[in-house]
């Protein structure tokens, strides 16, 4: 008796064991604070070396999983460009300092923050287009994730686990798929 369907990738199970372990490893660095008050800046500035243990693994996770999607439907060339650019964006993201007072560094943090997470929205648009089931989570959970921003005031732990979680989960959804629709 199989487990798994028979048409979905042998890959399937390695995808999703990945997406838990990777889930896992964002929630990890809210063990000791509060995530309703507190994001990953925070966390990062307070213990950098453990935050990084974690989140790296993540990163690593989201760019395999991406470059196994994106490869199927775009030119390796252009795949690679974007990739690396989303990954140099996010590990520089982790190094630039944020203080709780306002200085270059702490708003070139924010600014290079937006512009990470638009660039990460773009890239999973364009890609999710050919994903009706990855297209559908995503767009859930970057609501979902605004609207706890929102009422909030303030980009907190939970609205970044839950941006975390709708890329890991729609990421995985269009790795395991085996036939991609448009």
């Amino acid at each position: 008796m199989d487990i798994l369907p028979r048409q979905k990738s042998k890959y399937t199970l390695l995808w999703i064991c990945g997406a838990c372990a990777s889930l896992v490893l964002c929630v990890l660095p809210f063990l000791h604070s509060d995530p309703l008050r507190e994001n990953y800046t925070g966390v990062l500035n307070r213990r950098p070396l453990y935050t990084a243990v974690c989140l790296i693994p993540v990163l690593v996770f989201m760019t395999a999983a991406f470059l196994h999607t994106a490869m199927r439907h775009w030119p390796k060339q252009i795949i690679l460009r974007e990739t690396v650019l989303m990954s140099a964006m996010a590990v520089l993201l982790m190094c630039i300092p944020y203080r709780e007072t306002e200085d270059f560094w702490s708003g070139f943090h924010v600014l290079f923050g937006f512009a990470a997470f638009v660039n990460l929205n773009r890239l999973c648009l364009n890609l999710f287009l050919f994903y009706p089931s990855s297209r559908t989570v995503w767009i859930g959970g970057m609501a979902l994730s605004f609207l706890t921003a929102l009422s909030s005031a303030s980009i907190t732990g939970i609205s970044e686990l839950l941006c975390a979680a709708t890329v890991i989960g729609s990421l995985t959804l269009a790795c395991i798929e085996k036939e991609p629709s448009l």
